[in-house]
């Protein structure tokens, strides 16, 4: 009978042993990593520093979509000792846009390197947009810089961001993490992340009504368009299959142009005589 109580005690222990050693593995795996993402490009800051900042938990369900935003940005500025003369243009360029805006944002620019992902411009929660520098130097005209901002803004209006990376996060089932974890993993899923074909569309929309809002010329969407399509030609790349291109992440590049084009024409017909300024980028590459 001892022997018998015996053999159950060990099976006992050995079974928690088990369920300990489980456990503690599982707990090990987090979803989200605590490491700086590859995007982050907080050039001169300490990253203990930020991180700090940044340790507080926050459970999805009570998201601030402001607070988000300041966690993504703290990621991203520069030390002040390290002017970035493109950055601070475009963030000359936001707040004549940002006044026609709903949400209560700082809107904010940042200028990123390229990477693996060529001429691209995202927008994130909060009111965050990244631009890479290639991108940038497409473009040839103040208006069509303003155009790819207000379209990214119009992600950002329409709520489109902050809807998708809740999704998104519900279904990685974290139920909560630091900010700096989301933040991190925020910019990680939109860098990759496409928007669906209803929200580019408002997005288009809200980007060329605001330009009308403007003193810009409402040519200046479309002919972004055509120069985008036009540098993705002059690499003789497929449209088809560009994964790090603008072109996949915002489909059907071709109608879009047409489209806009078409609007403005319309527009200038009903506007004879109406002055309008284009501008010049100053950061625009030479061919």
């Amino acid at each position: 009978m001892n022997k018998i109580r015996i053999i159950a005690f060990v099976l006992i222990l050995v079974t928690g042993i088990g369920l300990i050693i489980l456990l503690a593995g599982k707990k090990i795996g987090t979803p989200l990593k605590a490491t700086m993402a590859p995007a982050f490009e907080n050039l001169g800051r300490p990253v203990d520093t930020v991180n700090r900042a940044l340790t507080r938990v926050m459970p999805i369900n009570s998201l601030d979509e402001m607070k988000f935003g300041e966690a993504i940005a703290l990621r991203y500025q520069k030390n002040p000792d390290l002017y970035d003369e493109g950055e601070s243009y475009l963030n000359l360029l936001i707040p004549q846009l940002a006044k026609f805006a709903v949400k209560p944002f700082q809107y904010r620019v940042f200028l990123i390197g390229e990477q693996n992902w060529g001429p691209n411009a995202y927008a994130l929660p909060g009111g965050i947009i990244l631009v890479t520098r290639s991108f940038l130097g497409i473009l040839k005209s103040e208006a069509e810089i303003a155009a790819i901002l207000a379209h990214e803004m119009g992600h950002i209006e329409r709520s489109h961001c902050l809807n998708s990376i809740r999704f998104q996060l519900a279904a990685e089932k974290i139920d909560a993490a630091p900010l700096g974890e989301l933040a991190d993993f925020c910019v990680n899923f939109f860098i990759s992340h496409a928007f669906s074909k209803t929200e580019e569309n408002e997005a288009d929309d809200y980007a060329f009504q605001l330009l009308l809002n403007t003193n810009y010329d409402p040519y200046a969407m479309a002919d972004a368009f055509s120069l985008l399509i036009k540098h993705i030609e002059a690499k003789h790349t497929s449209r088809a299959n560009v994964f790090s291109e603008y072109l996949m992440t915002h489909p059907y590049l071709d109608l879009r142009e047409a489209k806009y084009r078409e609007e403005a024409r319309q527009w200038w017909e009903n506007h004879d005589g109406e002055t309008r300024t284009r501008g010049v980028n100053p950061f625009a590459r030479v061919p």
